[in-house]
């Protein structure tokens, strides 16, 4: 497809208030070559959404730590272990725990 073609797509999800995925689902776009041509042809690209907001998962902002020091380690089950060093992940983690087996 030639690069027309794609800002012809990329124009028409700007109007729609479709996710990229249902998007290109819907018109039989590969979604990967979307991405890329969105990225490519706007200024601006906007961050991938997931397709269900109400999901479990929460933002974070990942940034080297400034010597804070050590709250506590979450370890998981498959053996990776979370450093926690920003009291503001307390509250939020402790909440994801509650009811599961953390």
């Amino acid at each position: 497809m030639r690069p027309e073609e794609w800002q012809t797509h990329v124009d028409a999800f700007s109007e729609s208030k479709q996710t990229k995925r249902a998007f290109t689902e819907e018109r039989n776009l590969s979604y990967s070559q979307f991405l890329y041509w969105y990225n490519k042809l706007t200024e601006d690209p906007l961050p991938e959404q997931p397709d269900n907001p109400s999901s479990d998962f929460i933002s974070i902002d990942l940034q080297k730590p400034h010597h804070h020091p050590n709250l506590g380690t979450l370890e998981l089950p498959n053996g990776s272990q979370l450093v926690i060093h920003d009291t503001r992940l307390l509250a939020p983690l402790l909440s994801l725990c509650m009811g599961q087996s953390c």
